[in-house]
């Protein structure tokens, strides 16, 4: 399993965390606890139409995004 990160801002306190992620093909949705203020992130991942770079989005529980 290779893993890939990226930093991005906690949607609820703002910090800057850093997120694990496995790269796939298709689109990814999770839940991830912010590593600071422990508030569940909605996480979205979305792979680019040239497939090397992803598109990495996080909001906060209660947004539809």
């Amino acid at each position: 399993m290779f893993l890939e990160s990226t930093k991005a801002c906690c949607p609820y306190c703002g910090e800057l965390i850093e997120f694990l992620f496995e790269p796939l093909d298709s689109e990814q949705e999770y839940f991830e606890d912010c590593q600071v203020c422990c508030q569940p992130i909605l996480i979205k991942i979305t792979p680019n139409d040239s497939a090397e770079n992803i598109i990495f989005n996080c909001f906060r529980a209660d947004e539809t995004g």
